[in-house]
């Protein structure tokens, strides 16, 4: 009878002590390559091979490459020939990642009211590109090699701009009247934050002055009253003038404990109402704009 639990537990401990062994020699091979990668390509100019999409929105978005094929998610897509910086390499056991700055932003047009206006993005794309069986993670040349079969490396921007594989896309150009629709819709909005202050402001001194007007004399309720006073001036208001235009009563009122009794709990939550009325009105005469020079 086999009782050669133990003696077969030795050749299986062995396999997973040489497995750990080849894996972190194959990560300290990959981090060796990595540092001679970025030694090479990092800051360099490069003229991307394949298309390559992105969010513009301030992140590097994943672009996958599988030979000439690129697939990811973003809101804005470059032909082949785009014109970049590299950031950095990041080096994967089955991708190397190259996060790349596109020289070139992207201006991109939209409404506010009754007038276009534009944001200049930067744009990010980080390659993923998939490491064949044939390339060795650990070989600096084989990764290389991939990498230059996706980007042309350049030494400057000179160098790049006379490739003839740059796509020639430049940044694009602002209407001529750019700075008076600028100035006009700077007036715009000036108008359309004061009118909204001000009926802030008109509002809540009406409910303070109504909530005055209909106090009850109750002991309980005034003990209450006092007491949601002294609650709601302890409490800190947003400086921030947007989130004081919409900034909500029930967001700010609190209810006390039901031991208090009915009295005294409506004191207590018509004194913070009280306080949240006449601050309001008071930090809000301060969020004015003043007209566009």
């Amino acid at each position: 009878m086999r009782a050669p639990s133990l003696i077969r537990a030795i050749p299986i401990s062995r396999l997973v002590a040489s497995s750990l062994l080849a894996l972190t020699l194959t990560a300290q091979a990959n981090a060796s390559t990595e540092s001679e990668l970025n030694a090479r390509w990092r800051g360099a100019w490069a003229i991307i091979g394949v298309d390559a999409i992105s969010g513009c929105a301030g992140n590097y978005t994943n672009n996958e490459v599988r030979g000439r094929r690129v697939s990811g998610k973003g809101d804005h897509r470059f032909s082949a020939g785009e014109l970049a910086t590299v950031y950095k390499i990041n080096l994967k056991r089955k991708q190397v990642e190259v996060l790349l700055d596109l020289v070139e932003p992207l201006v991109v047009p939209y409404r506010e009211g009754p007038f276009t206006l534009y944001d200049e993005l930067a744009c990010k794309v980080e390659l993923q590109i998939k490491l064949p069986r044939s390339v060795n993670s650990g070989s600096a040349g084989q990764v290389d090699s991939l990498i230059a079969e996706i980007l042309e490396r350049h030494e400057d921007a000179a160098s790049a701009e006379s490739s003839p594989g740059w796509n020639r896309r430049l940044r694009e150009p602002l209407p001529d009247n750019c700075d008076e629709t600028l100035y006009e819709y700077e007036r715009w909005r000036a108008e359309q934050v004061n009118a909204a202050v001000a009926a802030r402001i008109e509002d809540s001194v009406e409910e303070a002055a109504r909530l005055v007007d209909r106090l009850d004399d109750d002991p309980d309720y005034l003990d209450g009253f006092a007491a949601g006073v002294d609650r709601a001036r302890d409490r800190s208001f947003d400086k921030n003038c947007e989130r004081l235009l919409s900034m909500s009563l029930s967001s700010f009122v609190h209810s006390g404990s039901r031991d208090d009794g009915r009295e005294f709990n409506d004191g207590y939550r018509d004194g913070q109402k009280l306080v949240f009325y006449l601050e309001t009105a008071r930090r809000l005469k301060a969020c004015f704009l003043p007209p566009p020079l």
